[in-house]
């Protein structure tokens, strides 16, 4: 029971387009580490998402653009998380910030951090876009601090892999498919 890793990100790469405002919509992709594979298939499904194929940088063709300095990688580190965001929260034109994890919104100083753009975020002018639906990530979107946030839905695949268990356990019912994927939770301030 799990999220199939790069139609999630396609998922999360059709959000980004509701917020494109540029001919060449300039983007930041967000990752944990280059080596990470559900994360690389992430970046993949969000650049088939924006461009139709998934193994090269945004070049503009497609009317979507790499940020220069971008993807980031924050190596499972929190606070340098925080701090890329905050690098491009006060540019002029920063680009739409998308994070195929959590990172940044996990940092229990997100809220405090990004209460310093909050107007900013209100008014489409920094998006942020993040992937996961944790409580605290819920908490950012309810005081206006993240645009849009999907996530995959835990108590479900648990709820699943316990009936399939179930099923097996007192019937002998094998499940059907190898792989089952769920579908994802997307929340925004309407519905945090």
């Amino acid at each position: 029971m799990r999220t199939n890793d790069f139609d999630f990100a396609v998922a999360l790469g059709e959000l980004a387009k509701k917020y494109k405002t540029a001919e060449k919509q300039s983007i930041c992709l967000k990752s944990g580490h280059q080596t990470t594979p559900n994360l690389n298939a992430r970046l993949a499904g969000v650049r088939h998402a924006l461009s139709g194929q998934s193994k090269k940088r945004l070049s503009g063709n497609s009317g979507w653009v790499e940020h220069p300095r971008c993807p980031l990688y924050t190596m499972g580190k929190r606070h340098a998380s925080l701090e890329q965001v905050e690098r491009f929260s006060p540019l002029k034109n920063p680009p739409i910030f998308l994070a195929v994890a959590g990172f940044a919104q996990f940092n229990p100083d997100y809220i405090e951090t990004m209460k310093a753009v909050k107007g900013k975020i209100a008014d489409g002018n920094f998006v942020m876009i993040s992937a996961d639906t944790e409580q605290i990530q819920l908490d950012a979107l309810k005081h206006g601090l993240s645009t849009v946030n999907l996530g995959p839905k835990p108590f479900e695949m648990g709820k699943k892999s316990a009936e399939l268990m179930y099923n097996y356990l007192t019937q002998g019912a094998k499940p059907e498919l190898d792989k089952y994927y769920l579908d994802y939770r997307l929340c925004d301030k309407s519905n945090f």
